[in-house]
Formats: C-alpha cells, structure tokens, sequence
C-alpha cells in the first residue's frame, strides 16, 4: 500500500501516482507485509507553464501531441523507456506509467500518461464500400500478428449481424483479415472490428472497436 506523511503537502493513490497540492516535504511510502520503501519528496513553490493535457491513456506505440503556454518551456519523460517528448510530441513505447513535465525558470507542470499495451487493430474497410442490395460485401481488418481471430458487427441500427473472418493472409508485419456477407437491406451500415472474438451474449461494442460505414443501396427499377 502506498501512504503520504503529510496529505497537505501531496497525496498519492494505490498505483503509486504523487500527486503535489502544496510547498513543503513529505514523506511518500510503500509497504507490503514484508517490507517498505520510502522517498522524500519536496514540492515548490512557482507558477508553472500551462499544458494542455494534465492526464490521459494511450496505447503504446501511438503519438500524441501536448502544447503549453510557454514558448521556452522544455519537456522532459520521467521514463524514456515508457514515453519520450520531443516539442511537445510525445511517442510511446512501452506500457506503464510515465510522467510528461513541461519546465520553465518559473516552474513545472506534468501530464500523467497511462500507457497500455498496444493495439494491434490497425484498420478496418469493405470491399466494396458501396453496394446494391444483396451484395455480398468483404470485411477487411488489418491487424498485428499477435491476433489469432477477428469478428466483425454489422449494423445499420435496426439488423446486426456478427461476420467471422474466415480468411488470412500475411503482409508483412501484418494480418489481413476477411469475412463476408450479403445485406438485404438498403441504408448505410456501421462495420466495427471487434478487440476481441465475442462472448455467446454479445455485450455493446465497446469504445476502442474500430469502425467504418458502407453504403447499400436499392437495386435500381427498370424505366416503363
């Protein structure tokens, strides 16, 4: 568990994140039912540059762009093998947590990054993109060669179907995936990409699927 002497000067939280609320000294603590560690940390007084994002998360090997208020501001990682910075562009490399701090003479101020493993959803596309009525459409995902099954939702908000890719073939350091199927009914349909294969009872999808829409369209009336 982890403990602050003294909450007034700065806090911290179970996954070990110091958060400062005012000048002075604590004492920050770690302890198990064998043994504790401890560090002094002392905080500042001074305004610091304005940053843009004080928090976020983020899957490893993606960029991320943090501005501040201050030209001359420098920037810094609190761990280079998690993150580093470069004017404000921040590239991850691993999973972890890491603190980005933009300095001036003034003072300093932080975004917290909770970097998480990365996704290996590359894209997602149909082929074709458009199609006539009971067309039969591919679903297309490209993905890392960590993935070993893809399931594609299809949806046009009132019939969903669940497509499996059926298909795969390598391309480089990728996967390309495919499935296919025919839609009866006309409207423009939302693809998602699934992270993971679906349980029997398909929960929503959730935030980090992948998705594209296709447009399927009436079959056209001969003219009288």
């Amino acid at each position: 568990s982890w403990s602050s002497s003294n909450t007034g000067v700065a806090t911290v939280d179970q996954n070990g994140v110091v958060t400062a609320k005012a000048a002075g000294t604590t004492v920050i603590r770690a302890a198990n039912f064998a043994s504790s560690a401890s560090c002094t940390v002392t905080v500042r007084s001074g305004n610091g540059p304005g940053i843009s994002l004080t928090e976020d998360t983020i899957a490893a090997g993606k960029s991320l762009l943090l501005s501040s208020d201050s030209y001359s501001a420098d920037w810094s990682s609190s761990n280079t093998a998690i993150a580093v910075v470069e004017d404000g562009v921040v590239t991850t490399k691993a999973s972890g947590y890491v603190t980005i701090i933009a300095s001036t003479s003034n003072g300093a101020s932080a975004c917290l990054l909770h970097v998480t493993e990365p996704d290996s959803i590359r894209f997602v596309y149909t082929s074709p993109n458009s199609a006539p009525r009971n067309a039969t459409v591919s679903f297309k995902a490209i993905t890392d060669k960590t993935r070993t099954a893809v399931q594609f939702v299809v949806t046009n908000g009132t019939a969903s179907y669940t497509v499996n890719a059926t298909s795969k073939v390598s391309d480089g350091d990728n996967y390309i995936w495919t499935g296919s199927r025919a839609l009866s009914t006309a409207g423009l349909w939302k693809v998602r990409r699934m992270p993971r294969p679906l349980p029997q009872a398909m929960p929503p999808p959730p935030k980090t699927a992948r998705e594209r829409c296709l447009s399927v369209t009436p079959p056209t009336m001969p003219s009288p």
